[in-house]
């Protein structure tokens, strides 16, 4: 049996995505993927698709989210499920912090950045 962990985000290194969030790894399985991603405020993350389910746990801050053109405002403790092959872009109306779930986990060749 595996033993508990603690991750600590902080620890975990940022960097920008390919869809321009600065973005944190934070855990892998074999079922899923988790991510904690900020975007600043007046900020877009480009338009992309991934090949695979994505969830978003808004946890702070506000935007709206572009799902093949659909327009969805989302606040803080909102979650947003985003199904596979969907264009999706978020903009930020103010600074945004958010988890990111991916199931099946996040791989390079399963997601397309469209510009």
């Amino acid at each position: 049996m595996r033993e508990p962990r603690v991750i600590k985000s902080a620890d975990v290194h940022e960097f920008v995505a390919g869809d321009g969030t600065l973005l944190r790894e934070l855990h892998k399985t074999k079922w899923y993927s988790l991510a904690r991603a900020r975007l600043a405020a007046g900020a877009r993350s480009k338009k992309h698709v991934l090949q695979c389910e994505e969830t978003y746990v808004i946890l702070a801050g506000s935007g709206i989210m572009c799902v093949d053109r659909k327009r969805y405002e989302l606040n803080k403790n909102d979650v947003m499920v985003i199904p596979p092959g969907a264009v999706q872009s978020l903009h930020a109306n103010e600074d945004m912090e958010f988890l990111c779930i991916v199931a099946p986990p996040w791989k390079e060749e399963c997601e397309e950045v469209l510009e």
